[in-house]
């Protein structure tokens, strides 16, 4: 994500607080998944979508600093790889594990 946005998110934070922060998260998720879903259906331009998408990263973001970043940096570093991992078992892999 962007380093230099950190600033300006702690500065949010300070400000709104972190309750109102995490709402926001919420809501811009609400969003994106609304603006995706209408993407597929023809009736927003990939334009809305990229829009909506920057305001989950950046209260992501946000989230991430509220809850803890080592920890949520530490779960992330888990799941790559992970996904690593899967990948590296082929693409049929994780089909096969499901059925």
């Amino acid at each position: 994500m962007h380093i230099k946005g950190s600033a300006i998110y702690r500065r949010a934070i300070h400000i709104y607080g972190a309750e109102h922060q995490m709402n926001k998260a919420k809501e811009e998720c609400a969003e994106f998944i609304v603006a995706t879903l209408q993407y597929e259906q023809g009736r927003k331009p990939v334009e809305a979508v990229i829009e909506e998408l920057a305001d989950v990263m950046i209260t992501a973001q946000q989230a991430r600093l509220i809850l803890g970043a080592e920890q949520v940096d530490a779960v992330i570093d888990r799941k790559l790889a992970r996904l690593v991992e899967t990948m590296s078992a082929g693409p049929m892999s994780q089909v096969k594990a499901k059925n």
